[in-house]
């Protein structure tokens, strides 16, 4: 699944501003990237916005249970005392997996910011036809790395943390040892002279990709993406990442090999259970030969060999299953006390008994007794019908 990720222009920008974008085939490697109009923008199956670090907030209240329709106001009324501007006016979102957590005396990540510039952007987006999927922030806390980007004249450093993410311009920030700094090339080397560290090169649409892998969305509550096509979308990214990110490789090809054992165990039982068949009819087949090897073609030697004997025993004067005084009498054995034909009608192999009626269960216990002696029951709308199945004959 293609992704294409957008940078979301800071506030005061033109609803046709150019956007920073990044195109990945799959969520992992690099197709395209550049600058252009929301009109000009590359198709992708989806798009992700991504919210510049400057533009986010980052808390981690304690958050009590709460129902899902009341959560974004018990969320408000959490971060009303950390937050400088009025909750109203900003737009909040939870940590991925955090509902779960709710009412669990932990702290819980909350990611702030504008309202009002989120959905100006969003619908100038969709002004053009193109609907976000998911939005993501630039950088997360607990990275334990810094990234610095934009200009020598107007360079950010983003730091990431344990306490959450601070952004402040690089000549403020102090020089210090931390775990791992990015920064874009036009910085690089400004950033080294301020920090006093070696730096890792990292283009912004490079950043912009690993932006999209975090299971961050900060489309909530009224921004949530609605519909089949948001939940389809979501699905298609979790998919994405499992099949293609290196981190489930091995996780892929075990399941893979589950697989592959599995469809040769099945395979390889059907074929055991099919020659175990083919054998039994083989055996029935040469059993009906030896027993009646004047016939010339066998197709049903069970029904053949009921015939066959049938007629052995008629010309002896034998009866059989199929004649009506044995049908009468297995008929008798199963009806109901006091429920008597008013007419009989008989024909080799079947017999009809006129004028009764029975209830449904009554007709279930009858016919299961009968089957064990190769007849069947069934109700029709003048009475019963018995007849005499060859296949479940006992001879």
């Amino acid at each position: 699944m293609s992704s294409l990720i957008v940078v979301l222009p800071a506030p005061g920008s033109r609803v046709s501003a150019d956007y920073v974008y990044a195109l990945t085939p799959d969520g992992q490697s690099l197709a395209d990237h550049g600058v252009a109009p929301a009109n000009l923008l590359p198709d992708a199956t989806e798009l992700v916005a991504v919210v510049p670090a400057k533009m986010v907030s980052w808390h981690r209240p304690i958050i009590p249970k709460a129902p899902a329709n009341r959560l974004s106001e018990v969320l408000q009324g959490a971060l009303e005392e950390n937050l400088l501007d009025d909750p109203e006016t900003l737009h909040l979102a939870l940590a991925p997996g955090a509902r779960s957590a709710l009412g669990s005396g932990e702290p819980i990540w909350v990611a702030a910011c504008d309202k009002e510039w989120l959905r100006e952007v969003l619908e100038g987006l969709e002004a053009v036809g193109l609907r976000v999927t998911r939005i993501v922030p630039e950088v997360v806390p607990e990275l334990d790395q810094w990234w610095v980007h934009g200009t020598p004249q107007s360079a950010w450093c983003a730091q990431s943390d344990a306490q959450g993410v601070a952004v402040l311009p690089l000549a403020a920030v102090p020089s210090a040892t931390v775990p791992g700094v990015f920064a874009e090339p036009a910085v690089a080397a400004l950033a080294e002279q301020t920090l006093g560290v070696k730096v890792t090169i990292r283009q912004m649409p490079q950043q912009l990709v690993l932006a999209a892998q975090t299971d961050w969305n900060l489309a909530q509550f009224d921004l949530a993406t609605a519909g089949r096509k948001g939940a389809s979308q979501r699905l298609l990214h979790g998919w994405q990442l499992f099949a293609l990110a290196p981190q489930w490789r091995a996780l892929r090809w075990g399941l893979g090999a589950l697989f592959v054992v599995q469809l040769v165990a099945i395979n390889g039982l059907a074929w055991s259970e099919k020659s175990a068949l083919n054998a039994k009819r083989a055996e029935l087949r040469k059993i009906y030969l030896d027993t009646f090897p004047q016939s010339q073609v066998v197709l049903d030697p069970v029904a053949q060999m009921t015939r066959d004997v049938s007629a052995l025993q008629q010309a002896v004067g034998q009866v059989t299953y199929r004649d009506m005084e044995v049908m009468l009498s297995y008929a008798a054995v199963v009806l109901p006390a006091g429920r008597t034909p008013s007419a009989v009608e008989f024909k080799p192999g079947e017999i009809r008994l006129n004028g009764i009626s029975i209830t449904p269960d009554e007709l279930k216990g009858m016919d299961t007794r009968l089957r064990e002696a190769g007849y069947q029951m069934t109700s029709q709308a003048d009475g019963l019908v018995l007849t005499f199945n060859p296949n479940k004959a006992r001879l």
